[in-house]
């Protein structure tokens, strides 16, 4: 602890840190590979956005930790001279190794492992920058940092609101895989626990953290409620398992409203933090 707060120890109780790191929950995740290439897909130009907010050199070898199906790397690649692509999933990984081949993109390697079973340096390589969007290295973000020579990019949602008491007390999120009592306890408010913890945690360790802030709108139209569910989720509602459901309908009912010609409507205003820090300046 360097500064007046720990907030090593409030970086715990963020999403990341109180949930379960078992390899049965990177399984969790890997289940539906299918829907998050999906969706990255559905918001290619605003993920694209995002990628080209990060600077790179073009000699840069680049750590993407919790790659997913390829949503960064895809367009970072053409920019670098090599991304080790790095996630627990193999059905993740193997989407993103076909996302890069229907692209033309051939200096990707994918390296599969658990986040938690690894140090940077001792089985996760080290390399001039490293990027994280949404991942469990957001859990620990000193140990990010080690994971790189020159620069580090963490890309987080910001929250539209505080929530009160620092908790959002409706909905499921995907916390265990043993407890399902779990995935309905009130989750860590990204106001509270989000990139200001990081932004604090890094600076008293002697970074200089800078942000950047992106934001999308995106609107979705049906005729009924369960329709838009449908529209935004890709699927029939049939499809989506129960465990999920709950959350899906937590997460996206928040956003829609029903207008005065009886249609309903999902307006979607996302915006995405990016911190960028030189690892060099840590001093831990």
């Amino acid at each position: 602890m360097n500064g007046f707060l720990d907030w090593r120890e409030i970086e715990l109780q963020n999403d990341w840190g109180v949930r379960e790191k078992s390899h049965e929950m990177g399984e969790w995740w890997n289940r539906d590979a299918q829907g998050w290439d999906d969706r990255w897909k559905r918001e290619e130009a605003f993920t694209k956005r995002q990628a080209d907010a990060l600077a790179f050199e073009p000699t840069d070898t680049v750590l993407d930790v919790g790659c997913g199906t390829g949503p960064l790397t895809t367009f970072v690649a053409p920019r670098v001279q090599r991304v080790v692509a790095f996630d627990y999933g193999r059905d993740m990984l193997a989407k993103l190794a076909a996302n890069c081949e229907a692209r033309g993109i051939t200096n990707v390697e994918t390296l599969q492992g658990s986040w938690y079973d690894v140090e940077p340096g001792d089985g996760l390589p080290i390399c001039d920058v490293a990027i994280t969007r949404w991942s469990p290295a957001q859990g620990d973000i000193l140990k990010f940092s080690r994971c790189a020579r020159r620069q580090c990019w963490s890309l987080m949602s910001v929250e539209p609101a505080f929530a009160p008491g620092g908790v959002v007390e409706k909905g499921f999120w995907c916390r265990s895989t043993t407890d399902d009592a779990l995935n309905h306890t009130p989750r860590p408010c990204g106001r509270k626990y989000g990139l200001n913890v990081h932004f604090n945690l890094l600076y008293d360790h002697g970074a200089n953290p800078t942000l950047n802030y992106l934001t999308d709108e995106h609107r979705t139209e049906a005729e009924t409620r369960d329709a838009l569910f449908e529209a935004l989720l890709g699927c029939p509602l049939s499809e989506v398992p129960a465990d999920r459901r709950d959350g899906a309908e937590a997460l996206l009912g928040r956003d829609m409203f029903r207008t005065d010609e009886g249609t309903w409507v999902h307006l979607r205003r996302h915006t995405i933090a990016i911190m960028g820090w030189n690892p060099n300046e840590l001093n831990c």
